[in-house]
């Protein structure tokens, strides 16, 4: 562990040399008839979960990474993903009805800073509902942990809804010519959005409003649905710490940009997001690690959690596909009595001739993990009203849990329930374990670090495939074959159609970052699949129907 001496020197040094601005922080059209039901890092011995390298993408890491020092822990509640709605309401404000548009107010100008990878700092005023008064100091023994719960009883009795006000917070940017990127330290240090500049779209989902639900871990009483990317730890369930102020200190180098984000607490379980983005690149890289700074076991579970809505509306459209490469979930939880009980299997996609890869086919509620685990290394959505989509890949080795959560379509959860507008996202968990009854152990300064590599995409209309370098899709039209190749770097290589494992044709391929291509071949009855070889021989994209 590096000590505090150390961060300060590393801090001052780099601040007097100009390199760091802010070194360190306390913390109504029809839907589509193909999308309808149709019948058819290193752990060592440290950890339970084993890794292998993960993928090769651009994640600066600074020969000697600070540590947290020790830092007032704030007072917020955290979040839970398998919501079910509130009976009877108490206290309940009358939704508003407010534009679906990002719920920031800039009331100061970014300040960049000479590199490849432009950051900046402002700050932004977003309506918060009067909740942290009423968080108290808890503790979880098995754990060894503490945490904020929120005493919701008496925060629903001061009739919250009579006292919103619009609030403050810290917004930290870091962008490139195709993404931009920003942060809430204040907020659990949250990946708060993530603008793609070919569609100018933000694709995290973000809330109009800070607003406590009855969610999250249930002994701590509440979850606030803000949006962005948030860390959960050490408890499944969005976990303790996704309102608790984070440090935060910028990297820039030559050609990467980023942004390392830690826990403020190091006498407990301790954790680091490093959040990179690569010069001409139109992907992001989040190197998480965890480090048990105790001299005895450690029992945990960390999940990242995206709360996306791809596409210029902020909101999930009835043609969402959730991209999930197995052919069995397990069913966390739901309001549909139609679907499987909790800890069952259910077939994916086609359950009961309901495909349920697409929103429009959720009655209610569903959570579900892939089964048993993890399987090809990628997850996604993809909105097909606006033809753009979200992707993550990541070492299934070492991340074995996908978990994916919607408040459901036909008879969703109300959007009052967490929001102020009917603005509804989607969620994607990545985990150390299969699922949320699984834990895993992190024996005494032991370690454990991984990446996942997260990018936007479009214009392919869906995703059969994905790797760091793109993704693809494979369709039939007629007599022809159409595969829709997305680059997140410049991409040249040869795009190779097989049938039942034999190749039958190529093409030549050549991509800019962030953009698509679509490629015709003539149809051949069989088991369609495309490779995309690299001009060194490499295969680094694959798909199949």
């Amino acid at each position: 562990m590096k000590t505090k001496l150390f961060l300060l020197l590393l801090v001052t040094s780099v601040v007097i040399s100009g390199c760091l601005p802010s070194a360190l922080h306390k913390k109504g059209a029809a839907t589509p008839t193909s999308l309808l039901p149709r019948p058819t890092i290193s752990p060592a011995a440290a950890i339970a979960p084993t890794s292998t390298s993960t993928p090769s993408v651009p994640t600066p890491t600074p020969a000697a990474l600070p540590t947290k020092t020790a830092a007032k822990t704030p007072t917020k509640p955290s979040p839970t993903d398998t919501p079910t709605p509130s009976p009877t309401p108490t206290s309940k404000p009358t939704p508003t009805e407010t534009p679906s548009v990002v719920p920031t107010e800039v009331i100061s100008t970014p300040v960049p800073v000479k590199s490849a990878i432009s950051f900046g700092e402002t700050k932004i005023k977003i309506s918060t509902y009067p909740y942290e008064k009423f968080l108290e100091d808890a503790y979880n023994k098995d754990l060894d942990f503490p945490y904020k719960k929120l005493d919701m009883d008496k925060y629903k009795a001061s009739h919250p809804e009579q006292h919103i006000q619009k609030k403050e917070y810290k917004l930290v940017s870091m962008e490139n010519k195709y993404l931009k990127l920003s942060f809430l330290p204040e907020l659990g240090g949250r990946l708060y959005g993530c603008v793609f500049k070919e569609t100018k779209s933000q694709e995290f989902y973000q809330n109009i409003v800070i607003k406590p639900t009855q969610w999250g871990p249930p002994e701590q009483k509440g979850w606030i649905n803000a949006g962005g990317m948030e860390w959960e730890i050490p408890v499944p369930e969005h976990g303790y710490l996704w309102g608790v102020p984070w440090g935060y200190i910028t990297l820039p180098e030559k050609d990467v940009g980023s942004l390392l984000l830690f826990t403020p607490d190091t006498t407990h379980l301790d954790a680091q997001a490093t959040v990179s983005l690569g010069k001409g690149e139109s992907r992001f890289t989040v190197r998480h690690v965890m480090e048990n700074p105790t001299d005895k076991e450690m029992k945990f579970q960390y999940w990242s959690n995206a709360s996306l809505a791809p596409g210029p509306k902020n909101t999930v459209s009835d043609v969402l596909e959730f991209i999930l490469p197995v052919s069995q979930v397990t069913i966390h939880s739901t309001g549909d009595k139609d679907l499987p009980k909790p800890k069952e299997a259910m077939p994916w996609p086609i359950y009961k001739d309901r495909n349920m890869s697409i929103l429009l086919n959720w009655h209610e509620w569903l959570s579900a993990f892939e089964r048993p685990k993890s399987q090809k290394g990628y997850a996604g959505v993809y909105d097909h009203r606006s033809d753009e989509g979200m992707v993550v890949v990541f070492p299934p080795d070492v991340v074995k849990g996908v978990k994916i959560f919607g408040y459901g379509w036909m008879d969703p959860i109300s959007p009052s329930e967490y929001t102020d507008n009917k603005d509804q996202p989607v969620e994607i968990h990545l985990g150390l374990t299969p699922t949320f009854w699984d834990w895993t152990t992190l024996k005494p300064h032991g370690k454990v670090e991984w990446s996942e590599t997260w990018f936007p995409v479009n214009g392919i209309g869906g995703v059969k495939g994905a790797s760091i370098d793109g993704a693809v899709n494979i369709k039939r039209e007629g007599d022809k074959v159409k595969v829709g190749v997305f680059a997140t770097h410049d991409l040249k290589g040869t795009l190779q159609l097989l049938v039942d494992g034999h190749k039958i044709a190529e093409q030549n391929v050549s991509l800019t970052s962030g953009s698509h291509g679509w490629y015709t071949f003539t149809a051949v009855l069989g088991k369609l699949s495309v490779k995309l070889i690299s001009p060194d021989g490499h295969v680094i994209l694959t798909g199949e129907e």
